[in-house]
């Protein structure tokens, strides 16, 4: 990874420390991280309809990791021109199938940012937070976006509600960006912004739930040493005795900036 990608990580995110997580989780992420495929049907077609996506427009999934939600709008939206799935890990970029109408881009969010190029829709699905400078990230986004320009992000807000341990809760309010704060970022940006919610009910066994956490399935969980993900998983299993499948919605919050002159 670049100096230049180094730099623009957030300063309370040590670098270092995501990055080992996602080249360590890239070739489970799909297998802990898809949870079905009605989620990511559901999830995508909400993307769909916010960012208005059409079979002419060039669309770029900034951050798209393993291309989960990639190949599933590709697939529901005949694209006239491949999706740009951006991400800066390999790992991640190795796991996307090929021959799918995608172009994958090894590239930081903010340096993609930056390059001379042009673009209709963008979809940044709970990677905004790894970038420090947003304003300048949403400056530049904006100015390659094209007069029907949208920019689209989907992520969980500081406080979740999963059946975690306390101290991951905890922390998820430092880790995760403020919605609010994203929005009057993309408004001073020079975006007509749109605030709102997609949730989804999951219903997942226990014990494959414990073993996400214990392979610390989020970026978030990658803070704890594995002692503390132990200790963790303790405290879930005390609160958690009496119970089989954990029953949890997952609560996105989306802003969506439309370009407007």
């Amino acid at each position: 990874m670049c100096e230049a990608a180094v730099k623009s990580w957030p300063r309370h995110q040590d670098f270092r420390t995501v990055e080992r997580h996602y080249r360590r989780l890239a070739v489970n992420y799909d297998r802990f991280l898809y949870y079905s495929s009605d989620f990511v049907a559901a999830v995508s077609a909400r993307v769909i309809e916010a960012l208005d996506l059409r079979s002419e427009d060039r669309f770029v999934d900034l951050g798209c990791g393993t291309g989960m939600f990639t190949i599933e709008i590709a697939n529901r939206v005949n694209l006239n021109q491949p999706v740009l799935a951006v991400d800066p890990f390999i790992e991640m970029l190795a796991q996307v199938p090929q021959n799918r109408g995608i172009r994958t881009i090894m590239m930081d969010a903010l340096i993609f940012s930056r390059q001379t190029m042009a673009y209709d829709k963008v979809l940044m699905k709970e990677s905004v937070h790894h970038v420090r400078d947003r304003v300048a990230l949403f400056e530049n986004l904006r100015r390659r976006l094209s007069s029907r320009g949208r920019l689209l992000l989907v992520g969980v807000p500081p406080e979740i509600d999963y059946p975690l341990f306390d101290a991951a809760l905890e922390r998820s309010v430092s880790w995760h960006a403020d919605p609010e704060t994203l929005a009057g970022d993309m408004q001073s940006a020079g975006f007509a912004v749109r605030t709102g919610e997609l949730t989804y009910n999951h219903a997942i066994p226990k014990g494959t739930y414990f073993e996400m956490v214990r392979s610390k399935y989020m970026s978030l969980l990658s803070t704890f040493s594995d002692d503390q993900i132990d200790q963790g998983l303790r405290e879930m299993a005390a609160r958690y005795a009496d119970v089989s499948t954990l029953r949890f919605q997952d609560r996105f919050r989306t802003v969506l900036g439309v370009k407007s002159d």
